[in-house]
């Protein structure tokens, strides 16, 4: 069976990560596609990600957009893609794991731990994102050139509810009630 992992902060998760499922399964790139939250995120710093809402909440919120042959799985470490493949195939030996990024992800790919190792024993699928181009120099990707651009970010997301603004468009109505529900992103005062 052809698992994809589609690993990320999910903070919050977004109508884009669904579409993004539905179509690798839908496209016969997976038979199911296991959503991998980051539990500790290697950089946090570099990043600015030590303001992510906590594990449990994400993960929570992942859990209200699973959808046929989607689930949640977990790796409670620090989430460097390599590793995480690697346990993943020592612990379901049974399936063939890939990897799925998206198009903003491509420029720094190269500086990603063991990125050839990542593409060659798994393979890697590149969704289109807005605003950054679907290519790469790098050989083996899958550039899903057949997919529908992602729009909408968990970026965008934040800011629309620091303005106010309404979500529910944007990550669908059971993610915008447990945010609202938990107080979740807080407009800063």
């Amino acid at each position: 069976m052809k698992v994809a992992l589609f690993g990320g902060a999910f903070d919050p998760p977004h109508i884009g990560h669904q579409r993004i499922a539905r179509e690798m399964i839908s496209h016969s790139i997976a038979d199911e596609v296991w959503y991998v939250p980051v539990y500790k995120h290697p950089w946090e710093d570099r990043l600015k990600k030590w303001h992510m809402v906590d594990y449990n909440h994400r993960k929570k919120m992942v859990e209200l957009i699973l959808s046929p042959q989607t689930y949640l799985h977990e790796y409670l470490d620090v989430s460097f893609t390599y590793p995480t493949l690697l346990q993943f195939s020592k612990d379901y030996p049974e399936y063939d794991f890939s990897w799925i990024i998206g198009a903003d992800n491509l420029p720094a790919f190269r500086d990603w731990d063991y990125y050839r190792e990542i593409i060659n024993e798994f393979g890697v699928h590149v969704y289109p994102r807005k605003g950054f181009k679907l290519e790469t120099d790098i050989k083996g990707m899958n550039l899903l050139n057949d997919f529908t651009e992602v729009v909408v970010s968990s970026t965008m997301v934040r800011e629309f509810l620091q303005k106010k603004d309404g979500i529910t468009e944007l990550v669908g109505p059971k993610v915008a009630g447990y945010i609202k529900e938990n107080s979740l992103y807080h407009a800063k005062s």
